[in-house]
């Protein structure tokens, strides 16, 4: 398809160069989404179809002025048939933007189009737990939100078993539910894929503190805490835990260690007064 336009925009080049534009610009915008150069996600095509688009546009547009050949614009939109063009889509246009509004309408909208996306079902799954977790939302929605996050984290297990985010999202969402013990194995299944998956690791800790088995939730959290590069959540939660068990000289001691690793971490010299007082 792309050789028969090629040909016929270099035949057509004499006459109006526009064609030759506008394929060029086309396939030089679209080059990146081939999935030749990277593997793109299916689930966010209209940012990559965007730019492209303007190229088809151009075309089109060429072709309504060339095939109706009007004395003036005006009498383009006196026509039937453009009309019937512009109006048809328009509608295909509205209907997609309205898709855009956030995240979660977007991955509604295109989800029954990739039932058999692992990535798909979990960047939903995801979408749900951030919604429960992060935002201010009564207790009857975020029942249903994390409902749905563990439905869509089943969808993409069922399809595959060798992703580290998807396990990671389902034992999130039994840790929500209080179900630590099936959180432990989620999380641990996440770790057995990928070792360096640290938010995973993380939750292991979380699970383990949940469970009162403390020597475990130690090791997990100053496991991920010496590899992030940055003050995260697994100090945080390392101080919290060593605090609660009234382990003062090892936070204290830790607490030096990040300070020399961190200085002038905003979010850790919080943390340091939160902890004092």
């Amino acid at each position: 398809i792309y050789i028969s336009i090629g040909l016929l925009a270099l035949r057509t080049y004499s006459k109006n160069r526009i064609y030759l534009f506008s394929f060029i610009f086309f396939l030089a915008a679209i080059a990146y989404a081939t999935n030749i150069p990277v593997i793109v996600a299916g689930i966010v095509m209209d940012r990559y179809n965007f730019i492209p688009s303007l190229g088809f546009c151009l075309a089109a547009s060429a072709i309504v002025i060339d095939f109706f050949k009007p004395t003036d614009f005006n009498t383009l939109f006196k026509n039937k048939w453009v009309v019937f063009i512009i109006t048809l889509y328009s509608i295909c246009t509205i209907y997609r933007t309205t898709a855009w509004k956030d995240k979660l309408t977007l991955f509604n909208r295109d989800i029954s189009h990739l039932e058999n996306s692992v990535h798909a079902n979990r960047f939903i799954s995801v979408e749900y737990i951030n919604k429960t977790l992060f935002e201010e939302q009564d207790n009857t929605k975020k029942e249903m939100y994390m409902k749905l996050a563990d439905k869509y984290a089943d969808k993409a297990l069922a399809i595959s078993r060798n992703s580290p985010d998807v396990f990671e999202a389902k034992g999130i969402c039994e840790l929500y539910k209080g179900n630590d013990r099936a959180a432990l194995y989620n999380f641990n299944k996440s770790m057995a894929l990928d070792s360096n998956y640290l938010s995973a690791v993380n939750y292991i800790g979380v699970a383990y503190r949940n469970l009162q088995i403390t020597d475990s939730a130690y090791y997990y959290f100053n496991y991920v805490m010496n590899k992030e590069q940055e003050f995260s959540y697994s100090a945080e939660n390392l101080l919290e835990l060593l605090y609660k068990n009234n382990r003062l000289k090892e936070a204290d001691s830790i607490l030096n260690l990040l300070e020399n690793r961190f200085p002038g971490n905003e979010r850790l010299l919080q943390k340091i007064e939160q902890l004092n007082n």
